[in-house]
């Protein structure tokens, strides 16, 4: 397995940028931190085949309804408090509203309330990625995978949260996992892609989950092409 060249800096940057900028928010448009200042956007979603569809592999990893990926008996037996609804739905209207503190206020707020409330964990998790604090970020995905296991989409946000940890073998772990529970989910395919890419695995497959990416984010074109050129230069290299 080989390294991505001299550019594999320049791609650490940008997937690290990526969950915070694209994957996480569907519908919050936070100001970028200054630190990512010319920085490109991995996400580019000014140009995107999913713009106004509605194939659920291109959906936010934001819920603004229940969790899709199947009913599971926890889920069935479990009713959220009246409160925690009521907090949960003032987060997703200041998030709407780009108000990043109060929404996770509210979110805090809901999973506080009732700590098996899987969609707020979901959310609260995703608004600390959103907003450049992948530890938070990670421990709510790991405690929302306690309570619904076998979900794609928790999977692959947790792959995402790793990503900018720069944990590449766990974020490759995580998105493998999301792939074999939706094998169609573009987000999930383009963090296995990164997470293996980074590791220096050059690969067919590799490829393949950048290809499936690039459906929905136009810069994993871009990561492809790398992938692409570097197994083009070494032809007899192993893989």
């Amino acid at each position: 397995m080989r390294n991505i060249g001299t550019s594999k800096r320049q791609m650490r940057k940008a997937a690290v940028l990526a969950i915070a900028l694209g994957l996480t928010g569907g519908t919050l448009q936070a100001e970028w931190p200054q630190q990512t200042q010319g920085i490109p956007d991995p996400f580019d979603q000014d140009a995107t085949a999913c713009r106004g569809s509605r194939d659920p592999a291109c959906g936010p990893n934001i819920l603004s309804s229940p969790l899709r990926g199947g009913v599971s008996a926890r889920r069935l037996a479990h009713k959220p408090s009246k409160a925690a609804v009521k907090a949960f739905n003032q987060g997703l209207r200041a998030w709407n509203k780009g108000e990043s503190d109060q929404a996770l206020s509210y979110f805090a707020e809901a999973v506080q309330l009732d700590p098996a409330f899987a969609e707020a964990r979901v959310n609260l998790g995703a608004l600390y990625a959103k907003t450049g604090r992948p530890v938070e970020a990670l421990d709510q995905y790991e405690r929302a995978l306690e309570l619904e296991p076998n979900l794609a989409l928790l999977h692959s946000n947790k792959a995402a949260a790793l990503v900018m940890l720069s944990r590449w073998e766990e974020a490759e772990q995580a998105g493998r996992r999301a792939v074999q529970l939706d094998p169609q989910s573009i987000d999930a395919n383009y963090m296995l892609g990164i997470a293996m890419m980074m590791q220096g695995k050059v690969t067919t497959e590799t490829a393949a989950h950048l290809a499936l990416a690039a459906k929905k984010y136009p810069n994993a074109r871009a990561f492809l092409a790398e992938v692409q050129a570097q197994r083009a230069a070494e032809p007899d290299a192993v893989f």
